[in-house]
């Protein structure tokens, strides 16, 4: 995760039962890796000021938007090589992105 400077975020995978398999905080201006267990989850994130780390939550000016598609993090073998998944996300506009944001609502996320 590549962050804009302008805000921390916080992100999420779902499942598509909308539970949280994943969750990182991440400042502004700061990128961070994590492993991703195998699955097909959605990502998610939320901007704001303030940010309560007792419940995971910005106390003002949240904003949370989701990518609308679901992605596969999957570990396949070809021969003896073994190849997982990577995916990395941007947290600001950028022409050609790997993915269109579109919001949602603070309680969904």
């Amino acid at each position: 995760i590549h962050n804009d400077p302008g805000a921390d975020a916080i992100i999420k995978l779902k499942d598509r039962d909308q539970n949280t398999v994943l969750s990182m905080y991440v400042r502004a201006g700061q990128s961070a890796t994590t492993y991703v267990p195998e699955g097909t989850w959605q990502f998610q994130y939320a901007t704001g000021l303030e940010y309560s780390p007792d419940c995971s939550r910005f106390l003002k000016n949240m904003h949370a938007s989701k990518d609308p598609q679901y992605t596969a993090y999957e570990t396949t073998m070809q021969g003896n090589y073994i190849y997982t998944s990577e995916m990395t996300y941007t947290l600001q506009r950028v022409a050609n992105g790997n993915f269109s944001p579109v919001g949602m609502s603070n309680q969904a996320f």
